[in-house]
């Protein structure tokens, strides 16, 4: 995924979910964002485990190489 693409999504993760902690209701979060409760749900939970709203870690996925100095 290219840093702009993954930059819009972490925006949105974060809005979605200080949305939904401002008393917002799953259906008005649907109609302004177009997100499914279930990710919703999923991401505040997240949130509140860890303060972040960020893609949690992927263990399959290969750790990134820092470029050669």
């Amino acid at each position: 995924m290219d840093e702009q693409k993954k930059s819009e999504h972490s925006v949105t993760r974060r809005d979605v979910v200080m949305a939904m902690l401002s008393g917002h209701t799953y259906r008005q979060i649907m109609a302004k964002f177009g997100k499914r409760p279930k990710y919703v749900k999923r991401w505040v939970k997240r949130y509140q485990e860890t303060g972040k709203t960020n893609d949690a870690p992927r263990p399959w996925q290969p750790k990134k190489l820092s470029p050669a100095h």
